[in-house]
């Protein structure tokens, strides 16, 4: 990926989830009680009895699989399960269970790993963790509020602001070196470096801010709350652009942008899929990843209900996937607003998916594997196997054309694709 050259700052810009049968039982009246129960014991060896357990349920399911490792690299440096991973070029960032924060140099050829950072402790997990974009920063913040922003090029820290919420998402602007984030408690953050300056968006809705995304002209950014509200602000001022209530029935868990920049799609507890018109601010449509739909109080009453956990747009193709928490996968057609395949997972539900750019898309799974697609079909082209829990988060590097994955087991895997 080539180096990015200085833009100005366009914030700066002025421009621009039946009774039976009964039996009787007779005793002898003479017996007691405790003897008619010893003559039915048999005395029976723990360590046999196990043994015959575990052989019981071998049989119920089949032969025991093998382990199967499907990754070329593993990284084993937490304490904890690691929640995040980010990468931009050769560098991987990792955030853990563990309060510890890295940053690792990996060579493709000699699988050669070198710690580039190592964070002292943060107060509590660290779960968000990104790049900017021209690989200059790296981002961390922990689930109390903590931020660290740390300098690539010669290993320090460079920022750091301390909350004291839950934050939910974390993110940079796609142009200039300004941070993002949103809280459990319905803030809005920018954070820009170069005047020391903090800006705080409330929208009042007391509803928490799940996600967020930067628009294409790098001047309004668009977030979305645990009521299903979805709101549009001018970032230079701060003010609200437009406020679109009730846009789902419950939490919004996911969005994404078109390539163009002029849809916005978002998913939830209620499994439906809004796209929304980000000029006019218009709903285009409305799609239902369900036969029947539900909605968002039904949905959140019941953990084991449905919901959309990712949503994604193709990059090359008006096509667009979203994966639910039941394990089913959806390509819509965008220009017809229909389905065009669906894939099932067999109850194993998907945690996050993403496209390449060559119509492939990866989805990583609760049994903590990641599944390669055709996109255009649903085709399973492969299943990348090698961790023990679920998957908390991945990233693809498509200029080296791996995968890397962050789990429940307390690793870090890489995979090779093609």
């Amino acid at each position: 990926m080539a180096e990015k050259t200085s833009k100005n700052d366009p914030i700066d810009d002025d421009d621009e989830i039946v009774e039976g049968n009964v039996e009787v039982i007779e005793q002898d009246a003479n017996q007691d009680p405790e003897d008619a129960l010893a003559d039915d014991l048999i005395e029976v060896d723990i360590d046999d009895l196990i043994d015959e357990l575990e052989r019981d349920d071998e049989d119920d399911n089949g032969e025991e699989e093998p382990y199967v490792d499907d990754s070329i690299f593993t990284i084993e440096k937490h304490n904890g399960a690691v929640f995040c991973i980010d990468s931009y070029k050769n560098l991987i960032a990792t955030g853990g269970e563990d309060d510890i924060g890295n940053v690792f140099s990996f060579d493709q050829e000699s699988k050669n790993l070198q710690e580039i950072i190592k964070t002292e402790k943060f107060k509590d997990s660290v779960n968000n963790i990104k790049f900017s974009n021209d690989g200059k920063y790296v981002a961390m913040s922990d689930m109390s509020g903590l931020i660290h922003v740390y300098l690539i090029e010669n290993k320090t820290l460079h920022w750091s602001h301390d909350l004291e919420t839950d934050i939910e998402t974390l993110g940079w602007h796609p142009n200039c070196n300004i941070l993002f984030c949103s809280t459990s408690d319905g803030y809005f953050y920018m954070f820009k470096f170069s005047t020391g300056e903090i800006r705080v968006m409330y929208s009042g809705d007391e509803a928490g801010l799940g996600c967020f995304k930067i628009l294409k002209d790098g001047k309004r950014a668009v977030t979305a709350y645990g009521n299903g509200n979805v709101r549009f602000w001018d970032i230079k001022s701060g003010q609200t652009i437009h406020n679109l209530l009730k846009a789902h029935e419950g939490d919004i868990l996911s969005m994404d942008l078109s390539s163009d920049g002029n849809i916005l799609v978002t998913g939830g507890v209620d499994m439906k899929v809004k796209l929304i018109n980000t000029n006019n601010f218009k709903v285009v449509c409305e799609l239902c990843c369900e036969n029947k739909p539900r909605s968002g109080e039904e949905a959140m009453e019941d953990e084991q209900e449905d919901s959309i956990e990712s949503i994604s747009f193709c990059k090359t193709l008006p096509l667009l996937a979203c994966a639910t928490l039941s394990g089913r996968i959806y390509v819509w057609d965008i220009n017809s607003h229909v389905v065009r395949c669906k894939f099932d997972n067999k109850l194993i539900g998907y945690t996050k998916l993403m496209w390449n750019n060559q119509e492939q898309l990866y989805a990583s799974t609760l049994d903590g594997g990641v599944q390669v697609f055709d996109g255009r079909n649903l085709e399973l082209i492969k299943n990348l196997k090698g961790h023990k829990s679920e998957i908390l988060d991945f990233c693809f590097n498509e200029n080296l054309t791996i995968i890397y994955t962050a789990s429940n087991d307390n690793l870090v895997k890489l995979f090779q694709v093609s």
